[in-house]
């Protein structure tokens, strides 16, 4: 009977959380990939643009062209539209402002870039998202303001 009661207290908890580590999964995936295309801009010396919809709860990247136009990218980690199934967004700001429909972020070669801050919410749990206008995208539980 002992051996059962240890067996369900660690199965129960592996099985329960789905949905705050979908969360975090998904929180965790958007920062990197946003750190990484800042770096991609600067190396490359190209700009780069987060497309962020909180209507459909997806993102996509696209990079600048000769032309100075923006073109999907269609190879790698960035050649497709992230969706997050399970996770809700919530109080999209870019540059300070309420993004409501879509926002658009600029990561320029020079390491700059627009700011923009968005709270992702599933299973009761928050984590938000912000990148300044210089440094690194970071992510942070609803609430710590650090």
């Amino acid at each position: 009977m002992a051996i059962v009661g240890v067996l369900a207290g660690l199965v129960v908890p592996a099985l329960g959380g789905g949905e705050q580590r979908r969360l975090r999964d998904e929180a965790e995936k958007l920062v990197l990939l946003v750190n990484r295309a800042r770096q991609e801009a600067v190396l490359g010396s190209r700009g780069w643009r987060l497309v962020l919809s909180p209507a459909e709860s997806s993102y996509r990247f696209q990079r600048q062209a000769a032309n100075g136009e923006f073109a999907v990218i269609k190879e790698g980690l960035f050649g497709k539209t992230h969706e997050t199934p399970g996770v809700s967004w919530n109080d999209l700001t870019v540059n300070g402002q309420p993004a409501l429909e879509a926002g658009e972020v600029h990561l320029f070669p020079t390491g700059e870039q627009d700011s923009f801050r968005l709270t992702l919410r599933a299973g009761g749990e928050s984590r938000v998202i912000k990148l300044d206008v210089v440094g690194r995208a970071r992510l942070q539980r609803k609430g710590d303001e650090r």
